[in-house]
């Protein structure tokens, strides 16, 4: 058994249901996000402009959408080699 592989699960629950992935860095799983949040920007915020910050984006999108949200957290894996 290994141990000790972290990884970023990125959740996001919307009307549609929820999505789940899973990234090696926490940079990777926050550019899926930004990329959904701007994505789906002109249907949640109509023709406010977008925010160029993926932080401010992000906090924007969220804020204004209370039935969407998001979960991003670090994990550890343990795997057995075959």
């Amino acid at each position: 058994m290994i141990s000790g592989t972290e990884v970023w699960v990125l959740v996001t629950n919307n009307k549609y249901g929820v999505d789940i992935s899973v990234h090696s860095t926490e940079e990777k799983a926050k550019r899926t996000l930004v990329k959904y949040v701007r994505t789906f920007w002109e249907n949640t915020m109509g023709d406010e402009d977008q925010p160029t910050d993926d932080d401010e984006a992000i906090a924007a999108f969220y804020h204004e959408n209370e039935r969407e949200d998001y979960v991003m957290q670090n994990e550890t894996v343990d795997y057995a080699v075959c």
